[in-house]
């Protein structure tokens, strides 16, 4: 009788231990490279020398000026990261104008001067529908906020560059991404444009 106890306790100690040391392997993350959706993404800060977050986007970086994208730094992306995407949209438009869409951007590129292209990079016809970018160009009277969006994914993108510039970004916001950047800037006209958006 006290024979089979002891060979009883015996094999539940072992059981016990064995459950243990998986459950602790199975947590262990150290060292490896993590993505997640576009909502979970973690922060990238991402800003501008010629606005700050929130403000008025100066007058040369819009259709009314020469139309130059304004200069855009972020900080180090994160470990794991292949490519990086920026988007500028207009998000006070019915059909959320899209100014600027560049991806396949290098994870080591860390600023964007003035007017700086990425000859590398790949970009979508905006909706104005000419490719690069296109200043902000709300109708009179109105003011409208732009959002620079970062995205660093842990892949690069093998799309045409044909594709819709909504298209697109659908495409990279269900792709592995390591973290995010927003930047938000407003414009209003006080003369009556020719193109809205």
């Amino acid at each position: 009788m006290l024979r089979r106890l002891a060979l009883a306790l015996l094999v539940t100690a072992v059981a016990c231990g064995s459950s243990g040391g998986s459950a602790k392997k199975g947590s262990s993350t150290t060292g490896a490279t993590t993505s997640t959706t576009v909502e979970a993404a973690p922060r990238i800060e991402l800003t501008s020398s010629a606005f700050k977050n929130g403000g008025a986007i100066p007058r040369q970086y819009t259709c009314d000026g020469a139309s130059q994208s304004p200069p855009l730094s972020w900080a180090t992306v994160p470990a794991g990261t292949a490519s990086l995407a920026l988007r500028v949209q207009d998000i006070d438009t019915p059909q959320k104008f899209v100014h600027w869409l560049v991806y396949d951007i290098k994870p080591s590129t860390t600023s964007l001067a003035a007017g700086e292209t990425l000859p590398v990079a790949k970009q979508t016809p905006n909706s104005f529908g000419k490719p690069g970018y296109g200043g902000p160009c709300p109708p009179a009277g109105q003011r409208h906020r732009y959002v620079f969006t970062l995205l660093s994914l842990a892949t690069e993108l093998n799309v045409s560059e044909n594709v819709s510039p909504t298209e697109l970004w659908a495409t990279l916001e269900r792709s592995a991404i390591t973290g995010k950047g927003e930047l938000t800037g407003t414009y209003e006209r006080s003369t009556t444009p020719s193109t809205t958006g």
